[in-house]
C-alpha cells in the first residue's frame, strides 16, 4: 500500500533472540488488508539485519485469488453462475494458481528474508513443506496421496492444502492455504491448478481436513498443532506469539479513507 507508513513507534521495542519467529493470530482480515500488511512488514525485514520470521495467519472473507498459473478458463463455472459478483477475481503477484478463500479456510503468510537466513528459495520452500506435511501425517492423521512443495498437499478426495508464494527482493510473501472445515459450495466450480497440472490420479479441485476425516476438526486445534511444526522446521524453536497486530487497524483506516476518495 504506497503512501501507508505508520508512525515508527506503533510497534514496541522487543528484545529478540537471534533467528527470532513471530506468530500473529489475526482472527478474520479482508485479503486487501492482509496483503498491505505483508508488505509493510517485508519492507521492515528488508531493513532489519536481524534474522527475523514474521508468520501471519487469518481467515478471509469469501473471495477468489489467480496466481501465475492460473487463468480466467479455470473459473468459468464459477463466473457463469449467478453468485458470480459476489467473487470478483483477484490477480496475485504468487505462485499456484486459483484459490477460493473464505470462512473455515486458514491462510498462513509466511515474512522470511532470505538472505539473513542464508537459504535459497527451495530450501525455504521445502522447509515449511516438511514441518507442514509432517504436521498432517503425524498429529492429524491425514492419509496423504500426494504432496509437492510447489503445488500442495492432498488427501484422498483432493488438496487439502495450495502453496502460492511470492517473493519480493528476497524477502518471501504470502504462503499457504489450509482448508480445515471451509464450506465445499463453490469447489466444484474453480480448478485450482490448471487439470493438466496435477499427477496423474489427482484431481484439481480443493477439499478439506473435515471433508478428509469426516469428523470434528477445530481451527483452534490446527493452529495450536501447526504453529510449533513451523518454527520447528525454519529452525526457530524458540518463538514469540501475539493477537493481531498493531498495524492492522491503520491499514484498515487507510484502505477505507482511499476507497472512499476514489467514490
Amino acid at each position: 500500500m504506497d503512501g501507508f507508513e505508520p508512525d515508527e513507534d506503533v510497534l514496541p521495542t522487543r528484545s529478540w533472540d537471534d533467528r527470532s519467529l513471530a506468530f500473529h493470530l489475526l482472527g478474520d482480515v479482508d485479503y486487501a488488508h492482509m496483503d498491505a500488511l505483508q508488505s509493510k512488514l517485508g519492507r521492515e525485514l528488508r531493513r532489519d539485519i536481524r534474522p527475523r520470521i514474521i508468520v501471519l495467519l487469518c481467515e478471509h472473507p469469501s473471495s477468489i485469488t489467480v496466481g501465475r498459473r492460473g487463468s480466467r478458463r479455470h473459473l468459468l463455472r464459477m463466473l457463469d453462475h449467478d453468485d458470480r459478483s459476489a467473487l470478483t477475481p483477484r490477480w496475485v503477484e504468487r505462485t499456484g494458481g486459483c484459490i477460493l478463500h473464505g470462512p473455515g479456510q486458514l491462510a498462513v503468510c509466511v515474512i522470511a528474508p532470505l538472505e539473513q537466513f542464508g537459504w535459497s528459495h527451495g530450501e525455504f520452500r521445502m522447509r515449511v513443506h516438511e514441518g507442514v506435511l509432517a504436521y498432517l501425517r503425524e498429529d492429524v492423521r491425514l492419509s496423504v496421496s500426494y504432496a509437492d512443495p510447489d503445488m500442495g498437499i492432498w488427501g484422498r478426495s483432493g488438496a487439502v492444502l495450495a502453496y502460492g508464494w511470492g517473493n519480493r527482493d528476497e524477502v518471501t510473501q504470502h504462503g499457504f492455504y489450509l482448508n480445515v472445515h471451509a464450506d465445499p459450495y463453490r469447489w466444484d466450480r474453480v480448478d485450482f491448478l490448471p487439470p493438466d497440472e496435477p499427477p496423474a490420479g489427482c484431481t484439481p479441485r480443493m477439499t478439506s481436513l473435515l471433508a478428509e476425516q469426516r469428523r470434528p476438526v477445530r481451527m483452534a486445534q490446527v493452529r495450536a498443532g501447526l504453529l510449533p511444526a513451523l518454527a520447528q522446521s525454519l529452525d526457530c524453536e524458540r518463538y514469540h506469539m501475539f493477537t493481531g497486530h498493531p498495524y492492522l487497524s491503520r491499514i484498515a483506516s487507510h484502505v477505507s479513507r482511499t476507497s472512499d476518495l476514489s467514490r
